[in-house]
């Protein structure tokens, strides 16, 4: 077999050859063939998790003595474990999450859970939908007129999210989607138009929050404090110049965001407002994977100081 000598070839230049392949190729297969066949111990995934951190900034820091919000969540990544986080991670399980701790009101209506592809019966559907594969980031297909869409190609798509490498652990290495098992879900669309506000929540704490417009055009997020002032601050990506309006539901959607983060060290928690009404999006433990461009950079580290690690590891 290949992999059995490449393997040994990693392992015997581990801290110098996979920055040279990832510096020389930047397709995302190389670091999803990397973490899945050369990351498979806890020496390797430590190795990997620092690696990205260092081709994602250019520098490395010491794991054992994180400061910034960044380098933290690198440590949370390798050394934390929560049963419940892997229940949140799982987009269709987390709704039992949701519906305990604040209500099942806040839950996006559920259309169909499926095991697998050929379950699903497209005529059935309603004209909108969106389908949602439970672990990963970014699988979603949204439909805004069924009569426009390519079903086959639909099926394909799933059925290709749905491969054991898709799972979004062999991605980032976060250990809450590892043992998720797949399904999919068909969930009510909600619009086009509608904001998605991200809190970000510090040891059960509601600090700052974002906002993106053009996610599928010209992205851009601005960054507000819990009074709706804009920050001098980008994450990732440059700051729009529009003024989004103050939500009128902010106040609640920061009291819900506070007890769904509750149990959890750091977790982004996400919620739309459809037609007046707080509509739960998801629980995310590691935005942009740990890896964010935060500018001015001592905000990295200011947040950093608010996020206070577990003393003993679950």
């Amino acid at each position: 077999m290949l992999l059995k000598p490449l393997k040994s070839l990693y392992y015997k230049f581990r801290y110098d050859l996979p920055l040279w392949i990832d510096s020389k190729c930047s397709k995302p297969y190389i670091r999803l063939l990397s973490h899945k066949y050369f990351a498979n111990s806890e020496e390797g995934r430590k190795q990997a998790i620092l690696r990205d951190y260092e081709i994602f900034f250019g520098k490395t820091f010491d794991f054992e003595n994180p400061q910034t919000l960044c380098q933290k969540l690198q440590w949370l990544k390798f050394y934390y474990s929560n049963p419940l986080m892997t229940q949140c991670a799982d987009k269709y399980a987390v709704r039992q999450y949701v519906e305990k701790t604040i209500g099942k009101e806040y839950l996006n209506e559920l259309i169909g859970a499926y095991d697998s592809v050929s379950e699903i019966d497209f005529d059935s559907l309603p004209n909108q939908f969106v389908l949602k594969v439970n672990w990963g980031s970014g699988q979603n297909l949204i439909c805004s007129d069924k009569g426009s869409i390519n079903v086959r190609e639909y099926k394909k798509q799933l059925r290709s999210w749905l491969m054991p490498l898709s799972n979004h652990y062999y991605f980032s290495l976060e250990s809450s989607y590892k043992d998720i098992p797949p399904k999919i879900t068909c969930e009510k669309y909600l619009g086009s138009d509608i904001n998605d506000y991200k809190i970000m929540c510090f040891n059960g704490e509601p600090r700052f929050l974002w906002v993106d417009v053009g996610r599928f055009t010209d992205h851009k997020r601005c960054v507000y404090d819990l009074n709706w002032n804009v920050m001098d601050v980008s994450i990732n990506y440059p700051k729009y110049d529009c003024s989004v309006e103050r939500p009128g539901l902010l106040e609640k959607s920061l009291e819900l965001a506070a007890l769904l983060s509750k149990p959890f060290p750091f977790v982004r928690v996400d919620f739309y407002i459809c037609e007046n009404k707080l509509v739960f999006g998801e629980l995310t433990f590691f935005p942009e994977a740990g890896l964010m461009n935060i500018t001015p950079s001592d905000w990295d580290k200011k947040w950093g100081d608010l996020l206070v690690l577990p003393k003993v590891v679950p």
